[in-house]
């Protein structure tokens, strides 16, 4: 049984929310709603462009060291609406991601250890070179082009 986490503070509402895997849902028919209210954006390129403000947003939070998880909410909440626009539940795309992730990283470190053991952490070229050898392999199906790992 999946553990549930703690209750959050709705800052500006003032009510408590469990927040968790039914906040893209959530998200997601307030989206809806606000299309079919017509607040929206003109298209999908307007969209991109908003994802993008929100992203240079964060940037500058993180920089900044304030307001971090606000910026970052704003944009899972334009991508929330980006999904929409696409048609893709997000939900499935970023379990899509999780799976592939999960996928690459079993090879890499499988490569890893072919070569002796862990890249070095301060050296994150070594780390890059073999994750960019992991990529490579599954665009050539599995094959990495001779040589030794």
């Amino acid at each position: 049984m999946p553990r549930s986490r703690p209750p959050v503070r709705d800052r500006r509402a003032g009510v408590h929310a469990a927040v968790g895997r039914d906040e893209w849902g959530r998200a997601l028919a307030l989206q809806a709603r606000a299309v079919r209210e017509g607040f929206d954006w003109p298209d999908l390129k307007a969209i991109l462009a908003k994802a993008q403000e929100e992203l240079d947003e964060l940037v500058t939070a993180v920089d900044e060291r304030v307001g971090i998880e606000e910026e970052l909410g704003d944009l899972l909440f334009v991508l929330g609406r980006l999904a929409l626009a696409l048609g893709l539940d997000p939900e499935h795309a970023l379990a899509e991601a999780r799976i592939k992730f999960e996928r690459r990283y079993r090879r890499y470190r499988e490569l890893a250890r072919a070569c002796g053991g862990e890249p070095d952490p301060r050296d994150p070229a070594s780390i890059q070179a073999l994750w960019d050898r992991v990529k490579a392999e599954e665009r050539n199906g599995g094959e990495t082009g001779g040589g030794a790992p």
